[in-house]
């Protein structure tokens, strides 16, 4: 997508509603965590996902606020991806509503052709591997695009070292969850069957591939 499309003031302000939010949730699931129940909203129940779900979405501070700028100050970028950084917010307040929000997020399932019945957790990973495939990808060309002069590398580069990076982030992300459940750090489950990462990882992956397909058409429609 164009950075001209990409740095509408639109996307800016629609970031910034959705960063009030996820800090809206994020409270909500701090109220959880200490009276230990639900939460009512307007009379509206919010039960949480498992106990734990506060400190499970605190990371998602650095990613809201601080992802896109970060890689952009690694690769010297002064483009603002406001859009990008929008689709970020969107992404990360799904995953915080369907955790303050059990009911309605990680009870619901969803039969996938060809592969059976899978829960919400696995349409979130594919959900945050398309996203991170769109977004890593609009950055990294954007990148290479000013040191490559062939069209073909840049896209070589954009799609190997974007894809190389997250694989090896969401690996360790699982390996992480494997430990956290392996030495019980955590009262909560994070692994539910002997599946479950190897299904996270293959969700992951086909989102990712899709984000960059779909960042590639974009430039292909769209162009520069």
């Amino acid at each position: 997508m164009s950075t001209k499309w990409q740095n509408f003031g639109v996307w800016k302000y629609l970031t910034w509603l959705s960063q009030v939010i996820f800090l809206s949730l994020l409270i909500i699931a701090l109220i959880q965590e200490v009276t230990e129940g639900s939460v009512y909203l307007f009379g509206y129940q919010l039960g949480q996902y498992y106990r734990g779900t506060f400190v499970r979405l605190l990371p998602y501070l650095f990613f809201i606020f601080g992802l896109i700028p970060f890689i952009c100050w690694v690769f010297r970028l002064t483009e603002k991806f406001y859009f990008n950084r929008f689709l970020l917010a969107i992404l990360l307040n799904i995953d915080a509503f369907t955790h303050v929000h059990a009911q309605v997020g990680y009870r619901l399932t969803f039969n996938i052709p060809f592969w059976g019945v899978v829960g919400f957790d696995k349409i979130g990973h594919f959900l945050g591997g398309l996203v991170l495939g769109y977004i890593v990808s609009g950055i990294l060309y954007a990148y290479f695009s000013t040191h490559q002069a062939q069209i073909q590398a840049v896209v070589n580069w954009t799609f190997w070292l974007g894809f190389g990076l997250f694989s090896i982030v969401f690996t360790l992300w699982e390996i992480i969850e494997l430990l956290v459940e392996k030495y019980g750090v955590t009262t909560f489950w994070l692994i539910s069957s002997r599946w479950d990462t190897n299904e996270d990882l293959l969700f992951n992956t086909v989102g990712y591939l899709a984000g960059f397909g779909v960042f590639y058409l974009s430039k292909l429609i769209i162009g520069k």
